[in-house]
């Protein structure tokens, strides 16, 4: 800007032409050199060596290319201009100032096809824009000096004022901070490579042909060499471009690569790996940005009954109830989720930027209630429930492993108080977890270390009050003598598995005591024994139940086998089928807890049932509820009609007894009557 003042100041003031070479001269040649400078800084910054050098050979050979075209069109003609007016000064600083003039350009070029990252987009546009006035201001200028028709203020002028001041903005705007490299399109990578590497390739085979019309023909070795050179060239092309399309191949493989290793392959969600880096990249943003309160929730989802609807359907359906689910996901999904599957039916949800936990809470309620809409299948309409764990940062932890921990021992709870809820995290929950794991390890010497013991609570007619039946319950007192509840301890052994031999030792021990009391001459009535679901699924379930009557010699129709209503989902012919092959033996059947589950007449008829228990649940409000009362009544009637026995379990006060003494109820079975009692109390009974 200052030799434009200094050239203007001449001009307009003094009205005289600038000397040549002058300050002016000075100053222009400094703006060049001090340009190229700059660069330079800016890619030692970058602080890349290879691409340092890459970056000097691609400007050297656009620098090489514009000379030679500028020296063709311009240059050559300013030189015999300079050499006329015998000015060596003039002529180095006129040099000198082209010369940067053009490596402004080539690097300009270079930097907007290869290196858009060193400037922000703003500066690099306008450097852009002041190189094409530069062009022509300067261009201008020097066709009118060979010509002698330059005239002051004309419009090259224009064009070289206009140049200096787009570029001054320019660097105003390059102050900012330099923004992440951003994606650019397919589009723009190859022009950014045809620019780099096969525009020099061509601009060098458009001159080799401009020099070869110039040779004369005699020069056959000079004609050759050069049709070589062109033919090297054209194969060093087509390499190049096979080189670019195997690096796309190669590419498009590693993009997949990546996302086959971040992502699930059934629901196409991210996976935990990926979820995890998401989780620390959210953790390390609020504590670089300051935001300690803006909360980050990590949620555990799981659905509620999908081994239902996988043993009912199969596998395949459910792959796509799988997909479902996470189609629903990802339409609830927003800017500030991130979602990812577990693993089975379990799904992970980052949520960030939350400005409360009741604002965790609702997005949590939502997608509960989101999950309540039923799916539409070709097996026709599916309905699941979802229940989920929350952690929040910073309270409930502060890495990702630690809040992913914590979130799922949520969902346990969640899970544990009946589904379809969303509850967080609490210190509590680790005493929990604690607990259950010296359960689960202790648990697994119990049986060894004969820790159960037996104890039978009586069954009473209700018609005569003789004691006609016992229910055997199993009881657990540790080696240090404390007594773990079963609703403790039955449900671990359920999950764990360790519910089939301790299933076995209890039908084994109670078949021996019944045999015991038999050859006593003490009693002869019926021994029943609850089977859970998992031990049920045993393929030689019915084998070890027959084999242990054979070996304790106990008749089966002293047996009866309690089952639950939850039997009947699971795989229902083959539980037919068993339930088949027990009767055939001789055992009797009694759905316990009826009506509390999936009850059906038609499980009735097809399992082939003997009797039925009335859950406690309905015993204990007959009194305080007329629909309790209506349905006990009308279990009662209904058994009645098909000629089922009816146990009613749970009974503890004089009027509950007279109630279902009234209605026809067979058998009783409660604290009114007896407690569950040990062998000795029941000899003694007797």
């Amino acid at each position: 800007m200052a030799a434009q003042l200094i050239w203007c100041y001449y001009y307009m003031v003094k009205q005289i032409d600038p000397p040549i070479p002058g300050a002016a001269d000075l100053l222009w040649v400094a703006q060049g050199v001090l340009f190229i400078f700059a660069i330079c800084y800016l890619m030692s910054k970058n602080r890349n060596v290879y691409r340092g050098m890459r970056f000097v050979f691609d400007s050297l050979t656009w620098l090489v290319i514009l000379t030679v075209v500028a020296w063709e069109l311009i240059f050559r003609a300013v030189v015999q201009q300079f050499q006329l007016e015998d000015s060596l000064a003039g002529f180095v600083l006129m040099a000198v100032y082209q010369l940067s003039c053009l490596v402004f350009l080539c690097i300009l070029l270079i930097l907007s096809f290869a290196y858009r990252e060193l400037l922000p987009r703003r500066a690099m546009r306008l450097l852009e824009l002041s190189a094409v006035f530069l062009t022509l201001g300067n261009s201008g200028y020097l066709l009118m000096y060979i010509h002698d028709t330059y005239q002051f203020g004309g419009i090259y002028d224009l064009f070289m004022g206009a140049a200096l001041l787009i570029m001054a903005s320019a660097g105003l705007y390059a102050l900012e901070p330099s923004p992440a490299v951003q994606q650019e399109t397919g589009r723009d990578q190859r022009r950014c490579y045809y620019i780099r590497f096969i525009f020099p390739y061509a601009c060098l085979t458009v001159l080799l042909l401009v020099e070869l019309i110039r040779i004369q023909p005699k020069d056959s070795i000079i004609i050759g060499g050069g049709v070589i050179i062109l033919l090297i060239i054209i194969r060093q092309i087509m390499v190049l471009l096979e080189n670019r399309a195997l690096m796309e191949r190669l590419k498009t493989t590693l993009a997949r690569a990546e996302f086959l290793a971040n992502h699930d392959d059934l629901s196409g969600l991210p996976n935990r790996r990926f979820f995890a880096e998401q989780v620390a990249k959210g953790l390390k943003s609020l504590e670089k940005n300051g935001q300690q309160k803006r909360l980050l929730s990590v949620m555990f989802l799981d659905l509620d009954r999908f081994k239902y609807i996988n043993d009912s359907y199969g596998h395949e359906v459910g792959d796509q109830f799988i997909q479902l689910i996470a189609a629903r996901l990802v339409q609830l999904k927003d800017d500030r989720m991130t979602i990812a599957r577990q693993g089975g039916d379990e799904f992970i949800i980052l949520f960030t930027d939350a400005a409360s936990q009741e604002e965790v809470s609702e997005r949590a309620k939502q997608l509960i209630a989101a999950f309540n809409i039923p799916f539409q299948m070709e097996k026709g309409e599916i309905r699941t429930a979802v229940s989920i764990g929350v952690a929040v940062y910073p309270k409930d932890g502060r890495t990702p492993l630690e809040l992913m921990k914590k979130a799922d021992m949520a969902l346990d709870k969640a899970k544990a108080l009946g589904g379809n809820r969303r509850t967080f995290y609490s210190e509590e929950m680790v005493d929990a977890v604690t607990r259950k794991l010296a359960v689960e390890l202790a648990l697994r010497h119990a049986l060894e270390q004969e820790e159960f013991q037996l104890y039978y609570q009586p069954q009473i007619r209700s018609c005569d009050g003789k004691l006609v039946g016992v229910e055997a319950l199993i009881r657990w007192r540790t080696g240090e003598g404390e007594l773990v509840s079963p609703g403790e301890f039955i449900p671990l052994a359920e999950e764990t598995g360790l519910i089939v031999p301790i299933g076995e030792w209890v039908i084994r021990t109670a078949c021996c005591q019944a045999v015991s009391w038999q050859c006593g001459g003490k009693a002869d009535f019926q021994m029943s024994v609850n089977v859970s679901p998992r031990q049920f699924q045993e393929p030689d379930f019915v084998h070890r139940v027959s084999a242990i009557l054979e070996e304790t010699k106990l008749s089966p129709e002293c047996l009866v086998l309690e089952i639950t209503e939850g039997i009947s989902i699971q795989e229902e012919e083959r539980t037919v089928a068993m339930l088949t092959a027990l009767k055939e033996i001789g055992v009797q059947i009694s759905m316990d807890d009826f009506g509390t589950g999936y009850s059906s007449l038609s499980y009735l008829h097809r399992f082939q049932v003997d009797s039925l228990k009335i859950a406690q649940s309905f015993i204990g409000g007959i009194f305080n509820s007329s629909s309790q009362a209506a349905i006990v009544k009308a279990i009662l009637a209904m058994a009645g009609s098909l000629n089922l026995k009816v146990i009613a379990e749970g009974v503890e006060t004089k009027e509950q007894f007279e109630f279902l003494q009234a209605n026809g109820c067979d058998w009783i079975q409660g604290y009114y009557f007896y407690r569950p009692l040990t062998k000795e109390q029941v000899e003694r009974l007797l």
